[in-house]
């Protein structure tokens, strides 16, 4: 059904409270053209949007405009943008699609060299291992790092990540291991770090080639997908409050994203200390994962690097100026903050 059919034929499509105006026609538009094919507007998902797009055709900034007020509407109403997703942003965006694909390129390269089993080294690489995926699914540092547990939900074949949601991995028989197997790996074992004997726990079982049994099911909606871990691979140890609340357990920040998956995309792999268990005694194993030239990034990819480092060094540059600043200021404000109590007590 055309986008511009007379929108007083349907009272569904009313724009929720607190809609500006300028998205109103937009938001109607939409409205009408999902009452028309008996789908929810509101909330609406992420392919019902891709096919009106693909039943309204029009130039990429008319969709943006279409997306952005479907958008402004869902936040309207408190809930998640479906416009959000990574599969929709890609169908607007070619340079969007084409930067993932390479992504997905170089991370089906590099999953086959990092270890899932032994200790610590397993644990790490399955943690390290999801972080790629999640990034060649084209999902930024920022919402990888904001991820909690409640934000993943698995049904065979997918697992669906964030609200609407943000990004759905599927089960694929093209690469090995698979993204979908993946996460599924790291789902596996992050419940186990939630526990006061958990490390021990991933200790014994991936030495020995099991995982706990424990499912991402009995872990609070409220923690942290991804969480620090050492070079020993223990996690901060969880606490319990005074209520016998378990407080979440200190996520990976977007700068940790950032650094981990920047590091392997470079082809600048962690060694991965990996120790197993024999029949009767212990072998460690080093893992060092050698690239070898397998990944197929950009003929500028270097380059950019070489300049975002050199952004970065002058920026950094200015920060002892910067700290200098805050010390005076702080500096000051004692002063004048010993002024005021030498005032309040009655000295001079």
């Amino acid at each position: 059904m055309p986008a511009d059919i007379a929108h007083g034929e349907f009272d569904c499509a009313a724009a929720p409270s607190g809609l500006s105006a300028r998205y109103r026609r937009d938001w109607r538009s939409f409205a009408v053209w999902c009452a028309a094919g008996e789908v929810s507007a509101l909330p609406a998902v992420p392919l019902t949007l891709l096919e009106y797009l693909a039943d309204n055709p029009g130039r990429p900034a008319t969709q943006a405009g279409r997306v952005t007020a479907i958008n402004r509407a869902h936040r309207a109403a408190g809930l998640p943008a479906p416009g959000r997703a990574e599969e929709l942003r890609q169908a607007l965006d070619q340079a969007r699609a084409a930067q993932s694909t390479r992504w997905r390129t170089a991370v089906d390269a590099l999953l086959p060299l990092i270890p899932t089993w032994g200790w610590p080294g397993g644990l790490v690489g399955r943690r390290n291992g999801a972080l790629l995926v999640l990034r060649a699914a084209g999902m930024s540092y920022a919402d990888i790092g904001r991820l909690t547990v409640g934000d993943v939900r698995v049904e065979p074949g997918a697992i669906h990540i964030g609200p609407q949601p943000l990004s759905t991995i599927n089960a694929s028989i093209d690469s090995q291991p698979c993204h979908a197997s993946t996460l599924h790996a790291w789902l596996d074992v992050r419940p186990a770090l939630q526990r006061y004997s958990g490390n021990a726990m991933l200790e014994a079982a991936l030495e020995s080639g099991t995982v706990p049994g424990i499912t991402i099911d009995a872990v609070g909606v409220d923690q942290p997908l991804f969480v620090t871990l050492d070079k020993h691979g223990y996690a901060p140890m969880p606490c319990i409050d005074r209520r016998g609340a378990s407080p979440a357990l200190p996520g990976l920040s977007a700068e940790a994203v950032s650094a981990i998956v920047t590091r392997h995309l470079s082809g600048d792999l962690p060694k991965y200390v990996v120790q197993q268990k024999n029949t009767a005694t212990e072998s460690r194993v080093d893992v060092v994962a050698d690239l070898g030239g397998n990944t197929s990034l950009s003929a500028d990819y270097f380059d950019k690097g070489i300049a975002a480092r050199r952004r970065d060094h002058e920026t950094l540059s200015a920060i002892p100026d910067l700290l200098d600043d805050a010390v005076a200021r702080m500096e000051k404000l004692l002063d004048q903050t010993s002024d005021m109590l030498r005032l309040a007590l009655g000295h001079e």
